[in-house]
């Protein structure tokens, strides 16, 4: 009986030292005291620049304050162990005419098959900041969200 319990405690040590260290989420803020954050509701679409320069929103403007939008996103490569997104906001659809916020590199995922590595991305106005959160879905990457160009 002893050994039955010693065993299960062990199960459970190592499933709580393993999820403290993989799978956490990162976040950073990516505009702090945002101009468009400065009322009851958002004033400008935030969100993701695509090919061809088009702003793919994520949040909209007038969502009431705070508010937060998740994506899911998923490794494009075999053994991708990082991706990177530009944040733009503003009220066009075209990025030229919004502000860029940024390129940002999450980091830390674990090299696999194209597709299987899959990430919730949390973008998120509150407290007068707008911001972004990562969390590897299957708990095994140990994520970190770094600015790599203004």
């Amino acid at each position: 009986m002893l050994a039955v319990k010693l065993k299960y405690l062990l199960l459970l040590v190592s499933f709580f030292a393993f999820s403290s260290v993989a799978g956490d989420e990162a976040r950073v803020i990516i505009e702090k005291n945002s101009p468009v954050t400065q009322g009851k509701a958002l004033s400008e679409d935030v969100g993701i620049e695509m090919w061809g320069g088009t702003l793919n929103p994520i949040i909209f403007m007038g969502c009431e304050l705070p508010c937060e939008q998740n994506q899911v996103f998923s490794t494009a490569d075999e053994q991708q162990i990082d991706m990177s997104i530009k944040l733009v906001r503003g009220k066009s659809k075209e990025v030229k005419d919004g502000t860029y916020l940024g390129t940002y590199r999450i980091s830390g995922l674990v090299p696999a098959e194209n597709g299987r590595t899959t990430l919730d991305v949390v973008f998120g106005a509150s407290n007068g900041n707008l911001w972004l959160s990562a969390k590897d879905i299957h708990g095994l990457s140990n994520i970190k969200i770094t600015k790599v160009t203004r």
